[in-house]
C-alpha cells in the first residue's frame, strides 16, 4: 500500500494541529488543583502498574501537563523507572526527538519504564486524542518500555501497557494499522471520506503522483485533519480500536478521559 500518508507518516500520530483557542485554562496552579481533584488511587490500582508510586505519576504528569498550555503548545516525555522520574524530553507541537538519554533507557531489557507524555489540545474543552498507533510503536519496539501513558490538558490519561512480554510481528503491526485505517474512513462522511481515502491509499490506481501534487496533498491535509468532524471521528476511532484490539496485540488498554465517560 503506498500513500501520501505514509510518507508523512501521520496515519496514527494526532490528526490535528493544535488550534490558539481564545479560552483560558487559568495559571498553572488552577491546572494543578484540577490534577489534585483526579482518583490518583484508582488510577494506580486499576493500571496494575507497580513500577511507580501516585506521587511520582502526579509529579509527571504536572510536568507534560505544564508544557502543553499556553499559544505554544509542545509535546515532552517523562521517563519512569523504579518510581523515580530519570529523564524528561521537551519537543515541538507533535514531534519529539528522542535523545541518547532515552534510548539507552528505553533499549535496556531489564528496565520496566514508564513513558509519561502530552498531547497537545484539539478540542475546545481542553481534550486531546487517546494514545495513538505511534505511541504503541515506541514501546512495542523498544525492549525496555513497559507502558506509555498520553495526558491531556486536563490531566487525565489514557494508557497502553504492555502483557507479558511477547511482541506481536512486524506483519501482524501492519495488519492491525491497516484495521485502523479502515475504520478512520469508514467513520467519515462524504467528500471528508473521500479526501481520507486518497491521503492514506493513495489516488486512484496506476495514477502516480508528482512531487509537486504530493506537496500540495501534504499542505491540504495539514487544513483538513483540523476540521472538527475529522478530529471528532479520530479521536473517538482511536479509543474504539483499542478498546476492541488492544488485547490481540499483547496491550491493555486504559483511559479516564472524560470525553470518553
Amino acid at each position: 500500500m503506498v500513500s501520501i500518508e505514509k510518507t508523512v507518516n501521520t496515519a496514527f500520530k494526532p490528526l490535528v494541529t493544535p488550534k490558539k483557542f481564545n479560552f483560558d485554562f487559568g495559571e498553572l496552579s488552577k491546572v494543578a488543583a484540577r490534577l489534585n481533584t483526579l482518583d490518583a488511587d484508582k488510577f494506580e490500582k486499576t493500571s496494575g502498574d507497580a513500577i511507580f508510586s501516585q506521587a511520582t505519576f502526579k509529579k509527571a504528569k504536572d510536568m507534560v501537563v505544564e508544557t502543553i498550555l499556553g499559544n505554544e503548545p509542545k509535546e515532552s516525555l517523562v521517563f519512569v523507572k523504579d518510581d523515580k522520574i530519570m529523564h524528561h524530553v521537551i519537543g515541538e507541537t507533535h514531534k519529539i526527538e528522542v535523545d541518547d538519554v532515552s534510548r539507552a533507557l528505553l533499549d535496556d531489557a531489564n528496565n520496566k519504564i514508564a513513558v509519561i507524555h502530552s498531547h497537545p489540545i484539539v478540542m475546545i474543552d481542553g481534550s486531546a486524542h487517546p494514545v495513538s498507533y505511534s505511541d504503541f510503536s515506541v514501546i512495542n519496539d523498544r525492549p525496555g518500555a513497559r507502558s506509555i501513558y498520553a495526558i491531556n490538558s486536563l490531566g487525565e490519561y489514557s494508557m497502553l501497557q504492555k502483557q507479558g512480554n511477547a511482541r506481536p510481528s512486524v506483519l501482524k503491526v501492519i495488519e492491525y494499522e491497516e484495521k485502523y485505517e479502515q475504520e478512520l474512513v469508514e467513520a467519515l462522511t462524504g467528500e471528508d471520506k473521500e479526501f481520507m481515502k486518497k491521503c492514506l491509499f493513495g489516488p486512484q490506481e496506476g495514477v502516480e503522483l508528482t512531487q509537486e501534487e504530493k506537496e500540495q496533498l501534504e499542505k491540504e491535509f495539514e487544513e483538513f485533519r483540523n476540521k472538527e468532524s475529522v478530529v471528532q471521528a479520530t479521536r473517538k476511532c482511536l479509543h474504539n480500536f483499542w478498546l476492541k484490539y488492544a488485547s490481540e496485540l499483547g496491550l491493555r488498554y486504559e483511559t479516564n478521559y472524560s470525553c470518553f465517560n
